[in-house]
């Protein structure tokens, strides 16, 4: 029995020992730092998640360091592109020891600014669940159209939020219904379409498919950080 013990206590020592660890951690800027936690053994990779996101001007850089399962990397950059209203970017980098997302520092591919042929409706709008329409040309690896309309949500506060522009095919990788949080503000998303980009900014649109959220949350946080800053300024 007491033989049996020591055998099964050593096995946990053992799997134990095995196990990924990763950094943990998220915020703004371009590097975070965290507690080393044990990787469930379904997520064998630490990843690192950097988004650059840009609207009428403000800019909004973040990361997010975690465990995070193979299916999520070598997915390439993920790319919104809604026109003269913004862009969001977003990319992972994945590595496989202990602690691999520790030092490591990862920055966004340069921004392909070639025009690729392509068009998409394009809008924006964080007061309701649809936007008027105008139209993108679609730029470097761009080649999708999104359709895009979800809550965002802050502290007790919620907003409306829908979206449509061009799109990198990373885009096009989660399910409706996905949800994410990064520091205070959470997502959630009730309506997302994804199609073929076209030579004219044409409204056939395929299956309902998905992508990589921090893409919009990025988004999401221009507008809530301009809003705090105009009710600190109407205070003042």
């Amino acid at each position: 029995m007491q033989a049996s013990l020591g055998i099964c206590l050593l096995l946990a020592v053992v799997a134990r020992g095995t196990a990924l660890q990763c950094e943990v951690c998220m915020g703004l800027g371009h590097n975070c730092t965290g507690e080393i936690e044990t990787c469930p053994s379904d997520h064998e990779f630490c990843g690192i998640t950097v988004f650059e996101s840009e609207r009428e001007e403000v800019k909004v850089n973040g990361i997010v360091k975690n465990c995070v399962p193979s299916s999520v990397c070598g997915a390439g950059s993920a790319d919104i592109n809604i026109g003269k209203k913004g862009r969001s970017r977003t990319t992972m980098f994945c590595c496989k020891d202990n602690a691999c997302n520790r030092a490591s520092v990862v920055t966004l591919p340069r921004l392909d600014t070639k025009l690729n042929g392509l068009q998409c409706p394009a809008c924006y709008t964080s007061s309701s669940e649809s936007c008027q329409d105008d139209t993108v040309d679609c730029v470097g690896a761009e080649a999708h159209c999104i359709d895009l309309a979800g809550y965002v949500y802050s502290g007790e506060t919620s907003q409306e939020v829908a979206m449509k522009g061009c799109a990198t095919e990373a885009v096009c990788a989660a399910t409706v219904g996905g949800a994410a949080t990064f520091t205070s503000v959470s997502s959630a998303i009730t309506k997302l379409e994804c199609r073929a980009a076209t030579s004219t900014a044409g409204l056939a649109l395929s299956r309902p498919t998905g992508f990589f959220i921090l893409v919009v949350v990025g988004l999401l946080l221009i507008q809530l950080s301009t809003q705090q800053l105009c009710s600190l300024s109407s205070g003042l």
